[in-house]
């Protein structure tokens, strides 16, 4: 699979909801990825427009927090969010390590090792100060699902004035997502799958 046709695959499944962190030559922007004439195209919001490049260097192999895939078969049909623990050759700082193994919602489910729907990891994601956001940086899963990887934009400290911008933004993406209807309730899309192994077109807003 060709890294467009895992954007294709993507978006098909949600990816357009969520913000995108894209870096370039000539400066860092945070969008949403569009369709438009037959193409997925990044689109910026224009929210970080006066930061140096030189702070996209924080999203190293050493700070993700995990990695969205689509998988079929499963009890949700959005993207799926995996925790880094799942992603192929991703050492991250013990700190980053430890914390994200604290953190448990009410079924148990760790950050560290989180499998499941994209909305229920972000809600857990952002009840704990994280900024969730995507970057185009593909990466597999333990048994070589491609992905995206996920970021925290609120690791980046010369990007505290947008923090909140972002935080509302984030909220808004998955809260449609996290309204159940009453037969959706009945089951928990925390319930993993037991047989689970552990230069793109810009267009300005």
């Amino acid at each position: 699979m060709t890294f467009m046709q895992l954007l294709k695959v993507l978006f098909k499944h949600g990816l357009g909801e969520l913000p995108v962190f894209y870096s370039r030559v000539n400066g860092i922007y945070l969008g949403n990825m569009v369709y438009e004439k037959g193409h997925i195209l990044f689109k910026d919001r224009g929210i970080l427009s006066d930061i140096n490049q030189a702070h996209n260097t924080i999203f190293c192999d050493k700070n993700i927090l995990g990695m969205v895939c689509y998988r079929e078969m499963l009890e949700w049909k959005s993207i799926t969010y995996y925790g880094v623990s799942y992603c192929e050759n991703t050492v991250i700082e013990s700190d980053l390590h430890d914390l994200l193994a604290s953190i448990k919602n009410k079924q148990g489910d760790r950050l560290l090792d989180f499998v499941g729907s994209f909305y229920r990891a972000y809600q857990l994601l952002l009840d704990h100060d994280f900024l969730p956001v995507i970057l185009l940086q593909q990466v597999f899963t333990v048994d070589g699902k491609p992905g995206l990887a996920i970021g925290d934009l609120h690791s980046i400290s010369a990007l505290q004035h947008v923090h909140q911008e972002v935080r509302q933004i984030l909220r808004e993406a998955i809260g449609n997502r996290l309204t159940l209807k009453p037969d959706e309730i009945l089951t928990s899309p925390y319930q993993k799958n037991q047989n689970q192994p552990p230069a793109l077109s810009s267009s300005s807003a």
